[in-house]
Order: C-alpha cells, then sequence, then structure tokens
C-alpha cells in the first residue's frame, strides 16, 4: 500500500495506494516541486484520468471519425481466438484503420499513408504474437476471439487517438511515427539480438513490449492535458504523463470486469504498469540469463534503449513534419519576434492557418489538428528554427 500523504494549504489529498506510483510521485515533487507536484496530483486524481473515463473516450473518438468498434458475427460470438478467427478479427480491424488513417471522406478520420501502413502492420504484428503466446502457453488457448477482437480495435484507435493529439501540439511527436515506427520497432530489434545472442525471448515478451509503447504516452492524449495544452500552451501540463497512462493500466487490472484480464494475467498487466510508469528510465540491465527477472530485465531495458533514442527528425511535431511551410513561417515569425512586431506574428500565423485549410489534400480532422498546432505558435516553438 502507498504511504504518500501530501498535505497543501491544511487540506489532505487521498492516499496513493500503488507503492510504485506513490514512490513516482514522491521522486517527481522532489525533483520538480511542490507547485508542479501539485498539478500533477490534480491530474491524477482527476476523473477524466480515470481508466473508464479515458476507455470511453478512446471509444467515441473512433465513433466521431465513423470507425465504431464492431463485432464477430453471431456464429462466432463463443469461438476462441486461433488462426481461424484471427482471419475475421483482422479483416474487421482493418475497416477500422481504414475509415481513421485512409480516408478522406468527410467527417471520417485522416489520410496518412504511411501511418496507415504501420498501424496495419503494428495490428497484425500484435495477432500473430498473440497466436504465438498461446501456442507457448503464456495466453489462455480459451480466450475468446472476441476479446482480443475488441483489444485490438482499442488498440488502433488509441493508436489514431494520441496520433491526432499530437499533431495538435508543438510538444514532439507522440503519435504513431513515435508509437509504432520507432519505440515498437527498436523494441522488437533489441529483443531479436538478444535472442540471437542466446537470450530467451518469448512471443509474450513481445506483445508486453508492444503494449507498453502502444500506451505509455497515452498520458498526452488525456483531457487534463491535451486540453490544458491546447487551450494555455506548453506550460509544464505534460510533466508526469508517465503516471497518468500508468494509472490507466492498474486501474483497468483492478477492474475484473475488463476484458484486459481475459485476456492477459495479472504479471503481464505488472509488467505494463511498471513498463509505463519508467519508460523514460535510463537504466539498462541486459543480460543472457534466461530467468523470468532476465526476460523482464530486457524486456524493460529495451523499453528504455527505445524510448530514450527517438530524437532524430521524424520526432518533429507533425506541423513541421507535414507542413512544407511551416518551416519557412517560423522564420519569419522569428524575425517578426525579434522585432516586436505583434501585428506580423499574428498575420503569419493566419496566413499558416489559411494555406493549411485550403489544402485539399489534408482531411476536415487533418486541418482542424494543424491549425491548432499553427495558430498556438509561440516565441519558444522557434527552437526548430536554424
Amino acid at each position: 500500500m502507498g504511504k504518500l500523504l501530501w498535505k497543501k494549504g491544511g487540506d489532505k489529498f487521498a492516499e496513493i495506494q500503488n507503492q510504485n506510483e506513490a514512490n513516482y510521485l514522491q521522486e517527481f515533487i522532489s525533483k520538480k516541486g511542490d507547485t508542479a507536484g501539485e498539478g500533477l496530483r490534480s491530474r491524477y486524481e482527476a476523473k477524466e484520468t480515470k481508466a473508464e473515463y479515458v476507455l470511453n473516450q478512446i471509444q467515441e473518438f473512433s465513433k466521431s471519425h465513423r470507425a465504431e468498434y464492431k463485432h464477430l458475427p453471431e456464429k462466432m460470438k463463443e469461438m476462441v481466438f486461433n488462426s481461424e478467427s484471427k482471419k475475421v478479427i483482422l479483416e474487421i480491424v482493418q475497416g477500422q484503420i481504414d475509415a481513421l488513417l485512409l480516408s478522406k471522406e468527410k467527417g471520417k478520420g485522416r489520410y496518412q499513408e504511411r501511418k496507415h501502413e504501420s498501424v496495419s502492420n503494428e495490428a497484425k504484428r500484435y495477432a500473430d504474437l498473440l497466436e504465438q503466446a498461446q501456442i507457448e502457453g503464456d495466453i489462455n488457448t480459451n480466450v475468446l476471439a472476441e476479446v482480443v477482437l475488441q483489444k485490438l480495435q482499442e488498440n488502433v484507435a488509441v493508436l489514431a487517438l494520441q496520433d491526432e493529439a499530437a499533431a495538435e501540439n508543438l510538444m514532439g511527436d507522440h503519435g504513431v511515427r513515435h508509437l509504432v515506427d520507432h519505440n515498437i520497432k527498436i523494441s522488437e530489434d533489441i529483443l531479436s539480438q538478444i535472442q540471437l545472442r542466446g537470450g530467451e525471448v518469448k512471443a509474450i515478451d513481445r506483445i508486453l513490449a508492444h503494449q507498453i509503447m502502444i500506451d505509455h504516452d497515452l498520458g498526452y492524449a488525456m483531457d487534463p492535458v491535451r486540453n490544458s495544452i491546447n487551450e494555455q500552451g506548453i506550460k509544464g501540463q505534460d510533466a508526469g504523463h508517465n503516471l497518468l497512462a500508468a494509472k490507466f493500466i492498474k486501474e483497468r487490472g483492478e477492474n475484473r470486469d475488463d476484458k484486459i484480464n481475459q485476456l492477459f494475467k495479472q504479471e503481464h498487466i505488472d509488467v505494463m504498469h511498471a513498463g509505463i510508469l519508467n519508460h523514460d528510465s535510463s537504466e539498462v540491465k541486459i543480460t543472457l540469463d534466461n530467468s523470468a527477472e532476465a526476460r523482464r530485465a530486457n524486456l524493460e531495458s529495451a523499453i528504455h534503449i527505445a524510448d530514450n533514442t527517438h530524437a532524430f527528425e521524424d520526432k518533429l511535431p507533425e506541423l513541421l513534419y507535414a507542413v512544407p511551410d511551416s518551416l519557412k513561417t517560423m522564420r519569419l515569425l522569428k524575425v517578426a519576434g525579434e522585432t516586436g512586431d505583434d501585428d506580423l506574428v499574428e498575420k503569419l500565423k493566419a496566413d499558416l492557418v489559411n494555406k493549411i485549410n485550403d489544402n485539399k489534400e489534408y482531411t476536415d480532422a487533418d486541418k482542424k489538428a494543424l491549425s491548432m498546432a499553427a495558430g498556438a505558435l509561440v516565441e519558444k516553438d522557434m527552437k526548430y528554427v536554424p
């Protein structure tokens, strides 16, 4: 049980029951101070960061882009997950991915060919790993195909939600490029190298790496962080996002009605929780010892290396990555800011927003997200200007 009781202004916050989360917050306060700690604690306790709220938000996001979660045909409702049901599951999930990331229809998702390919490949890889984990005895062979379908649809929606949220600001990418193209890929590459050198790596280890990476930055997309950044700019609301995402997994593991518990064992959920909470740690401890402890240490090391090494060109904010004119505008904004011409600053931002909205290649969702990022440009964002 957590021991952290934090008093501020005579009020006492509720005790954090998970010891690892309590330790994280205590260390956060010692590094960032009471004011930052109070902000994180407030976000942690907000109803908008509770698992039930966030799960509903994820599903509603998919629905709002005309990519509603589907169910298996009635005749397959009691069918277990296997190679036969996997084919049907992937067909259904592919329709969701198409609607979210490869549609120019008004009211649907975004048109992102590269990301569409990445998420499509991710869904197939995840399903293949689940099947392999069944063979290896780490995933129940009696798990219903419907449970796997719902998990895959949730993963796809989580990725698309985070990608759209990341496009709305200049924090640096926390969408598909970061989550799938880099972090998951590098994690798998590291685990493969360990395996090549004689270390044991099981399919469940790879699945857990995928799930940790899919969810590790979800805190950025939760309302108390996302809405605050979009309304006020980046003012530290992103700090401690690990804790919010870890809370999401912890609460799901504690809710026996959550279908995640039909797919994963508690020990798997514990690994996810720790991996998410400490994903940006610099601790690396790789060993070829084939014990369960070594496998977990290797997995966590792969997570740490992957997340800490994504600091190059494709981690740029979506605005710079997707809108070529944005860098030119930012150079002009830098000059206008240095000369104190506030009117010119606003005109330049408005012109960039207009260019985005006039571009027929962008969907409505793309335009909305990119326009928010362009309209919110401030002086400190000029760090991206050479």
